[in-house]
């Protein structure tokens, strides 16, 4: 067996990142940037007045009151097209360009206008108040986004005020997904007593969407090698194979042989982790394949770990963080562990009026691997590294938080 992290080390390390497209700004949201994006221009051109008010030229030396001549008016988006000379003023509001000689804004409600004239007999006199600089918001040729970076509106905003109305945006990679097993049949299918509805294709295909993938659903096939190679034709075409089921010791553990006899060159097999230790990494025809085990809590933690984390290679993502880590007091107590990293579903909540207020968080009782039910009740998993000693009450553990769960 190999850790966990030795693990994410071998799945990333040939991992080859998507081409790019370019796309408009309105279809960039939560996409992946594939090049930084640099200013033309200085933002603003020139310096703007961040109030209404009055341009005027200050030398530092003046005390109230002050007279000042109005010579002229600037909107928002508008230049004057004169130097300011000392007791000149122009009419100015919020977004318009400083005259050539003006240095400061006295805000409107300082000033007392009579026939072209104004009387500042109140407020501060300083030199560049009230002024957005030039450049203030950012420079020419300033890096405004950086490559690999998870695009939100914010980033969106700030690009489009640079004059962008298109990127260059990693592709999606195509994730297949194949779910192997006898016993399993599609959810609206008649079934025997004996066998359970597939849920791992299901899960699978929201998680590569959720990680920023394109799922390829390849169906469920039996427990026999021709079946299994059989449905690769067209694998080629995918940038990742996902394989659920399978990769155990059983007589009918047929994924891994199936794959090893057609030119797979498997690169590990078996983690030292708590659900999930029969998890398979390897290549085919050139494709990278993640087989996760077959039970449906262990296809969703080999997933939520090692495939995301797959998927934000193949993007380039650099941020935010594959996992948002916290840590939290336990409630209850956990026993030592032993040598594999245990992930234990767990409820986390905000709780108060304790001792140690704060994120507290819960493990369920039950943590077996084919229990889903408490899996859509999880919010977290707590993380329990090899050889952790025994905790109690109180304790502080860390956390991986699940996408789309609150607490």
């Amino acid at each position: 067996m190999i850790s966990v992290e030795d693990a994410l080390i071998k799945i990333i390390h040939n991992l080859v990142s998507t081409n790019l497209e370019y796309l408009s700004l309105d279809l960039c949201l939560d996409r992946i940037l594939g090049e930084d994006i640099k200013s033309s221009f200085d933002n603003p051109i020139s310096p703007i007045s961040a109030m209404d008010g009055y341009a005027i030229h200050l030398n530092g030396t003046e005390s109230l009151p002050l007279n000042f001549h109005v010579i002229g008016e600037i909107a928002a988006g508008q230049s004057f097209d004169r130097i300011l000379l000392p007791g000149e003023a122009v009419r100015i509001f919020t977004g318009g360009h400083l005259p050539l000689g003006a240095n400061s804004i006295i805000i409107q409600e300082n000033v007392i206008f009579n026939n072209n004239s104004i009387r500042v007999q109140q407020g501060s006199l300083k030199i560049g108040q009230h002024v957005r600089q030039q450049g203030i918001d950012f420079k020419e040729n300033q890096i405004l986004v950086s490559k690999g970076v998870k695009l939100t509106s914010r980033h969106l905003a700030l690009l489009a005020a640079a004059g962008y109305n298109q990127l260059p945006i990693k592709c999606k990679p195509y994730i297949g997904i194949l779910c192997t097993g006898n016993e399993i049949v599609l959810p609206g299918l008649p079934k025997t007593k004996e066998q359970i509805y597939s849920s791992n294709h299901i899960s699978l295909a929201h998680l590569v969407s959720i990680f920023g993938g394109i799922p390829i659903q390849l169906g469920i096939v039996e427990d026999n090698e021709k079946q299994i190679i059989s449905r690769l034709i067209h694998i080629e075409k995918l940038d990742m194979l996902v394989v659920s089921g399978g990769m155990s010791v059983g007589a009918y553990d047929l994924t891994k042989s199936a794959f090893k006899q057609n030119g797979f060159d498997l690169d590990f097999w078996k983690i030292a982790m708590r659900p999930g230790k029969p998890l398979m990494f390897g290549h085919y025809k050139n494709i990278p394949v993640l087989g996760l085990p077959g039970n449906p809590v262990s296809t969703f933690i080999g997933a939520f770990i090692f495939l995301k984390k797959a998927i934000y290679t193949l993007l380039g993502q650099t941020t935010p963080l594959c996992h948002t880590i916290l840590q939290a007091y336990l409630v209850g107590n956990l026993p030592a562990n032993d040598q594999r990293q245990d992930y234990l579903r767990a409820h986390m909540k905000i709780l108060k009026n304790l001792e140690k207020p704060g994120l507290w968080v819960e493990p369920f009782i039950l943590q077996d691997s084919s229990v889903l039910s408490n899996l859509a009740e999880a919010n977290a998993l707590i993380v329990r590294t090899p050889f952790a000693p025994a905790l109690t009450h109180g304790s502080i553990v860390e956390t991986l938080i699940i996408e789309n769960h609150g607490f």
